[in-house]
């Protein structure tokens, strides 16, 4: 029996979880200890009721991380087969709203350009990896989710280089915001751009973790108008931080254009 088969067959009769369950446990342990060090990382930044927005859920690994963190979390991922796969391995969850939309600087749709591996697809059409289809998506905006659901503790970007226009709809600070960089130079110029935005909004400070292990590599948050002058070239020289990474910015909720 194939994988796929074997998937297909666990989720058929509701034990796809716990076939997950028993595999991370087992045989794949290193996604083991990296779920237990996104969980570890939450707890440091949501408290047990805090609201979060997960912009581009994906599969919904850090979904389920801040779950485990008894935060409230809206995931938005308008790929039907991802969302799909995001029910399946979290299933019901009284904390865990999924909406199959995307997220953009004003409410509308949008062609959302499809990729073999779906962590890479998204609204704009020149990424890396090879367009494989396109769907049409419905767009809403952050100011738009606050509004229904009310102002989030954090919101985690993660749209494959539509992230400028999905802060140009929020409209207002938020405790805390991340994104994810690369270091190359059109990414790295993003960046910035990014940062320049939300110091827009007021006040903010930064700091940094490496993708794939989430934890914060300063000691000290970094104010803003700082920012431009230790990226890219200190930040890389950091350990996890040389390719990509997240970048964290703390703003003070509250004030701002509204």
């Amino acid at each position: 029996m194939s994988f796929n088969q074997t998937k297909a067959l666990t989720k058929k009769v509701g034990l796809y979880r716990l076939a997950r369950w028993v595999n991370r446990q087992i045989f794949d342990r290193e996604e083991l200890t990296r779920r237990r060090a996104d969980e570890a990382f939450y707890r440091k930044v949501l408290k047990p009721g805090d609201l979060a927005f997960d912009v581009g859920a994906n599969y919904g690994e850090k979904a389920a991380a801040m779950l485990a963190a008894e935060a409230r979390v809206i995931a938005y991922e308008p790929q039907p087969d991802c969302m799909a796969e995001l029910r399946d391995r979290i299933g019901p969850h009284p904390q865990l709203t999924v909406l199959g939309e995307a997220v953009g600087a004003a409410e509308g749709e949008a062609k959302l350009y499809v990729r073999r591996q779906r962590g890479t697809s998204g609204l704009v059409q020149q990424w890396e990896g090879d367009v494989e289809g396109e769907i049409t998506v419905k767009v809403t905006t952050l100011k738009q989710a606050v509004r229904r659901y009310g102002l989030p503790t954090f919101v985690k970007i993660d749209v494959e280089g539509f992230e400028l226009q999905v802060l140009q709809g929020l409209g207002q600070p938020v405790p805390l915001v991340s994104f994810e960089y690369h270091m190359r130079e059109d990414s790295i110029a993003q960046a910035v751009e990014y940062v320049r935005f939300l110091r827009g909004l007021g006040p903010v400070s930064v700091n940094f973790s490496p993708a794939e292990e989430l934890h914060f590599m300063l000691p000290e948050w970094l104010p803003g108008e700082r920012f431009e002058q230790v990226f890219p070239h200190e930040i890389q020289r950091l350990p996890g931080c040389e390719g990509y990474g997240d970048v964290f910015v703390k703003m003070v909720a509250g004030t701002g254009q509204g």
